[in-house]
C-alpha cells in the first residue's frame, strides 16, 4: 500500500510539474508577443537579427535577398491576374527560393498570402483556448494593411462554393 501511495504521489507531482511548466511558458510567450517579438520560425522574406550587426538580435529584419521578391509577389497577386500557382511559378523563374535556398512550393505562397506578419501584426493561436490573437509586431512591415486586405479579397473571391442546380424531371 505504501508503494502505491508513493507512486501516485510521484504521478501527481509529474502532472503538476507539467501543467505549471505549461502555464509559465504561456505567460512568457505572451510577454514576448506583447513586446512585439515573434517567438517562432521566421517567415519567408525575413531573417533573424544578428548579434553585433543589428541593434536588436531578437527582432526580425527584412532579408535583403528575399524581401523584394515577397513584396513583388504580394503586389502581383493583388492585381487578381495571378493564381497562387502562377505566382509561385513566376517568382521561382525570377530566382526566388525559400529561406533555406530550396525550391518554392505552392503551399508557401498560400500561407504567406494569409499571414498578417507581412503588414506588421503577429497572429498567435492559444492552444488552451483555441483562440487567435493579433499582437503589434516590432518588425518592419513589407506591405501595408490596405494591400493585405486587397489580397484577402482576391483569395476569398476565388474560393466561393459552386452552387449547382439540377433540374431533374
Amino acid at each position: 500500500a505504501a508503494g502505491r501511495l508513493a507512486f501516485r504521489n510521484f504521478c501527481n507531482m509529474a502532472v503538476w510539474y507539467s501543467e505549471n511548466l505549461s502555464e509559465e511558458v504561456s505567460t512568457k510567450m505572451t510577454e514576448v508577443l506583447r513586446k512585439g517579438y515573434f517567438p517562432s520560425q521566421t517567415p519567408i522574406g525575413y531573417r533573424v537579427g544578428v548579434k553585433g550587426k543589428d541593434p536588436d538580435p531578437k527582432k526580425k529584419y527584412p532579408d535583403e535577398a528575399l524581401a523584394p521578391f515577397v513584396k513583388e509577389a504580394f503586389e502581383l497577386f493583388a492585381t487578381g491576374d495571378y493564381s497562387v500557382r502562377t505566382i509561385c511559378d513566376h517568382m521561382r523563374e525570377k530566382g526566388m527560393t525559400n529561406s533555406k535556398g530550396g525550391k518554392l512550393r505552392k503551399g508557401i505562397f498560400e500561407r504567406m498570402m494569409r499571414n498578417p506578419f507581412y503588414y506588421g501584426m503577429i497572429e498567435w493561436k492559444q492552444k488552451s483556448t483555441n483562440s487567435v490573437t493579433l499582437y503589434q509586431g516590432n518588425h518592419e512591415p513589407l506591405i501595408d494593411k490596405k494591400l493585405f486586405d486587397r489580397i484577402q479579397e482576391v483569395l476569398d473571391g476565388r474560393f466561393q462554393k459552386n452552387k449547382s442546380k439540377h433540374d431533374f424531371t
